[in-house]
């Protein structure tokens, strides 16, 4: 790759570039004396020397030097080169680029990202992501346990999710998904059954939304939340048997025999006018 140089006559400029760069620049001796800075660099330099941290900035020993001023620590890239070859400028040139911002925005990014973590884990359900074109769903930690999966990993491919949907349950689940995924519904929800990676055979409430497309309109990512509702789904089973069978001998109870005889008539009305209608021709 070609390098420029500034020729002589336009030293003027180059040293206006290196007063006015957002840079800390400075130049130290052996003896680790300053010879040339910019502004930024003449601060920095001092703050070094009270920080005793100017040893480790000129050797590289640190790539990120931290300094706590009086309110808020500065987080500062270093980067230090010899500056041999020129009799004005021999020792050391130091570079620093201030990324306390970046550093900080990151830093609490990845602790709103653990609390939010932490909040979802004390919940009984399980979120997830799926990221539609590349097939992976990326989810929570209970997301994991619902499905019987143990290997640590937060993302899985959807053939290994959609696998374990009941056989009897499938073609529902994916209708209610296509469904969702053509627009025809506002949210995905579906009710259904699961024989998790444990062999554990589970019924589970799941719920989506397409919450992004691409240029063309194509749902590309979906985020969504899952429940084990097996305990709901037992007792509805045992209210529903109460309601309807005698309890010791598990038959029809009397209120269950009248509403099968009340729809018994039902259809004979519409059955029996039917075949009345077809008698008269």
């Amino acid at each position: 790759m070609q390098r420029y140089r500034f020729p002589e006559e336009s030293l003027p400029v180059f040293e206006q570039i290196i007063e006015h760069s957002a840079n800390a620049i400075f130049v130290a001796d052996d003896q680790h004396r300053l010879s040339f800075a910019n502004h930024h660099g003449e601060m920095l330099y001092h703050r070094l020397i009270a920080t005793e941290q100017l040893t480790s900035a000129l050797s590289c020993q640190q790539s990120v030097l931290e300094i706590n001023d009086d309110q808020h620590p500065r987080y500062i890239r270093a980067h230090s080169v010899n500056s041999e070859g020129h009799e004005h400028a021999t020792g050391r040139l130091f570079i620093g680029t201030d990324i306390s911002a970046e550093l900080t925005a990151q830093r609490e990014e990845s602790h709103l990202r653990r609390r939010l973590e932490q909040t979802l884990e004390i919940t009984d359900e399980g979120f997830w992501l799926w990221d539609i074109p590349s097939g992976q769903i990326s989810h929570s930690h209970c997301w994991s346990r619902i499905f019987g999966l143990q290997d640590d990993a937060l993302q899985h491919h959807e053939s290994d999710i959609f696998g374990l949907i009941h056989p009897e349950d499938s073609r529902q689940v994916m209708q209610a998904l296509q469904q969702h995924l053509r627009g025809e519904t506002p949210v995905f929800s579906c009710e259904f059954r699961l024989i998790n990676a444990e062999q554990k055979l589970l019924w589970i409430q799941n719920h989506g939304k397409v919450v992004r497309f691409n240029d063309d309109g194509v749902p590309v990512e979906m985020l969504g939340k899952v429940k084990e509702i097996t305990e709901k789904k037992r007792l509805e089973l045992e209210m529903h048997q109460l309601a309807w069978q005698d309890p010791l001998t598990q038959l029809d109870n009397r209120p269950r025999f009248y509403d099968k005889v009340e729809q018994a008539r039902g259809r004979w009305r519409v059955y029996g006018a039917d075949l009345s209608r077809f008698k008269s021709f």
